[in-house]
């Protein structure tokens, strides 16, 4: 598998956050040996600092999103 999370999946993820009400989230995801995507718990408080990259995207894109941009 490539890595890459088909846009349905992204979208159900979204669905998902929604239903939920939350602003922010991290999902758990796992692509198993069916073929299938399974979401493991959804995060209300995620570490998404351990994902971003030395440019601070995610920061970015937070602190973008908290200042209503």
């Amino acid at each position: 598998h490539d890595r890459h999370l088909p846009d349905a999946v992204a979208d159900r993820c979204r669905a998902l956050c929604r239903a939920l009400d939350l602003e922010l989230a991290g999902l758990d995801l796992r692509f198993g040996a069916d073929g299938r995507w399974y979401c493991w718990e959804a995060n209300t408080s995620p570490a998404y600092s351990t994902f971003d990259g030395p440019d601070r995207a995610i920061a970015g894109a937070i602190a973008d999103h908290l200042a209503g941009g």
